[in-house]
C-alpha cells in the first residue's frame, strides 16, 4: 500500500485520488514469499522471532530459483545465504532442493574467496595512501561494512571507492597506485572519477578515485553535504588509520547512490539498517534537515520511506523522522524489489509545468545506460541527460545553492562532455584497430 504525505516538492502534492486508487489495488495482493524472506535477511541479526518467521515462509513454499535471482540482483546474496543457513540449522526438517542449495553454497564460497582478495588488496592500497598522508576518505561499500556491519555478516563487495579532497590529491593517489601495479582504465567520466585496476589471482581489483560525490545525474555534483570534510572523524578501520564519515553522512551518500541508480535495492536497505543499528550515535536530526531540502528531499524520500516501512514490517523501532511516502512492505501488499524511483513518479501521474522543477523527472526522462562501453548507448542517453541537467541547474541548483555554485556545476558539466567526446573518439579508434 502506498500513500503520500507532506513532501518538500510542490509537484508531489494534490494526488490523493490517484494514491487512494493505488493503495486499494496494492492492498489486495500479497507480497511474494521470496521478497518477504529477503526483506527479513536485511537485518544484521536474526533473533528467535525472525528465525521462526523465515522458517514459516519457507514452509509455505517459495521459488528457490527466484530467491537466488532476487538475492543476486539486489546484491544481498552473501548475507542472505548466511541467514538462510542459520534458519536451516534451527529447522533441519526444511531444506531447499539439493542441487540449488549446493549451487548456492558453491557461489557463496567463490564470492567469499574473491572478496578476501579484494579486501586484502584494498587494505594495501589504503595503507599506502594513508602513509602518504593524502586527504581522502573511503565511502560506499568498504567503509560501511568496516564500520557498521557485524563481523560475521558478509556484505556484497565489488570495488573500493575513495573520495579525494581535490584533483591534486587524486593525482598523487593515482601515482602511488600506479607504482603498486594499477593502471588507469579508459573512461569517459574522468571529470568525476578515475578507475584504477590490476589483476590479482584471476580477480580484477578495482579502485575508483572520485573528485565529487555522485550527483543526481552524471553531469554535475548536486546536492552537497555542508561541512563534509570538516566533519570527518579519525578512526582505525581494519588496522588502518582513516578519516571517515559519520553514519548519517553515509546514510545520505547511500541514498544519493540509490537515486543515481534509479532504484532502492535490498542491499541499500541493509546498509541503512546497519548504519542506524547504533541508535545512540546516529543523528536523525541531520536526516530530518536534509529531507526539507529540494534535492536531498527528492533523493531521501524513497530510501527513508522504504527503511521506515521495513522497520515497521519487521517489528523494529521506526525512525524518528516522518516518512515522505508510506510504503507497506507487509505481507498484505505486493512490492517488488528493487523499488524504482520511476515507480513513485508514475504513481503520482504528474503533468504540466510542475514537473519541470521536480528532480524526480530524471528517473522518467533520462533513459538508463545499458552498456557503458556502447557508443550508440552514450549518444542515445546524452540529449535527455543534458536537457534535464540544464533544467535542474536553473530550477534547483541556482535557487538552492546560488548562481556561483550553478556556474561551477555548469563548468564541470562542460568538462564532462569534452571528456566523453574524447573517450568516444579513443574507443572508436580502438575498435577500428580490432
Amino acid at each position: 500500500m502506498i500513500r503520500m504525505s507532506l513532501f518538500p516538492l510542490k509537484c508531489l502534492h494534490g494526488h490523493q485520488k490517484v494514491l487512494s486508487k493505488w493503495s486499494h489495488h496494492l492492498s489486495m495482493i500479497k507480497m511474494p514469499g521470496e521478497e518477504r524472506l529477503l526483506l527479513t535477511f536485511t537485518l544484521m541479526r536474526l533473533g528467535g522471532k525472525e528465525v521462526e518467521e523465515a522458517a514459516d515462509i519457507i514452509r509455505k513454499g517459495i521459488s528457490w530459483e527466484r530467491f537466488v535471482v532476487l538475492a543476486r540482483s539486489n546484491r544481498i546474496f552473501p548475507q542472505s545465504f548466511e541467514h538462510l543457513t542459520t534458519v536451516l540449522q534451527a529447522h533441519r526438517e526444511l531444506s531447499p532442493p539439493e542441487g540449488i542449495y549446493r549451487g548456492m553454497k558453491a557461489a557463496y564460497s567463490h564470492l567469499s574467496a574473491q572478496k578476501m582478495i579484494l579486501l586484502a588488496e584494498s587494505k594495501k592500497a589504503l595503507s599506502a595512501l594513508s602513509d602518504a598522508r593524502l586527504d581522502f576518505t573511503p565511502f560506499k561499500g568498504f567503509i560501511i561494512e568496516g564500520t557498521a556491519y557485524p563481523k560475521d555478516v558478509s556484505r556484497d563487495f565489488s570495488d573500493l571507492d575513495l573520495l579525494m579532497r581535490d584533483e591534486g590529491e587524486r593525482s598523487r593517489a593515482q601515482a602511488i597506485l600506479e607504482n603498486m601495479g594499477y593502471r588507469k582504465l579508459l573512461s569517459g567520466s574522468d571529470a568525476y572519477h578515475v578507475k584504477m585496476t590490476k589483476p590479482k589471482f584471476g580477480i580484477e581489483v578495482a579502485i575508483e578515485l572520485h573528485m565529487q560525490l555522485p550527483g543526481m545525474t552524471h553531469l554535475y555534483p548536486y546536492p552537497t553535504i555542508d561541512g563534509f570534510w570538516e566533519r570527518l572523524e579519525a578512526r582505525e578501520v581494519g588496522g588502518i588509520k582513516l578519516r571517515v564519515m559519520r553514519p548519517e553522512s553515509m546514510f545520505l551518500v547511500t541514498s544519493l547512490n540509490a537515486f543515481r541508480d534509479g532504484e532502492v535495492k535490498l542491499k541499500d536497505l541493509s546498509d541503512l539498517i546497519a548504519l542506524t543499528s547504533d541508535g545512540a550515535s546516529f543523528d536523525w536530526g541531520a536526516v530530518r534537515r536534509s529531507l526539507s531540502d529540494v534535492g536531498w528531499g527528492s533523493m531521501l524520500a524513497l530510501p527513508v520511506s522504504a527503511y521506515a516501512s521495513a522497520m515497521h514490517s519487521l517489528g523494529k523501532q521506526p525512525p524518528p523522522v516522518p516518512a515522505p511516502i508510506k510504503l507497506d512492505l507487509s505481507e498484505k501488499s505486493r512490492t517488488f524489489f528493487p523499488i524504482k524511483y520511476s515507480y513513485v513518479c508514475d504513481l503520482l501521474g504528474c503533468a504540466g509545468r510542475r514537473c519541470r522543477s521536480c528532480p524526480l523527472l530524471i528517473q522518467k526522462k533520462v533513459p538508463p545506460i545499458t552498456d557503458l562501453l556502447s557508443i550508440s548507448d552514450a549518444f542515445r542517453t546524452f540529449p535527455s541527460r543534458a536537457m534535464v541537467s540544464a533544467t535542474l541547474l536553473v530550477t534547483c541548483v541556482r535557487r538552492e545553492c546560488g548562481a556561483q555554485y550553478a556556474i561551477r556545476c555548469s563548468a564541470l558539466m562542460a568538462r564532462y562532455l569534452l571528456n566523453v567526446f574524447a573517450y568516444m573518439l579513443k574507443l572508436t579508434a580502438l575498435r577500428r584497430k580490432e
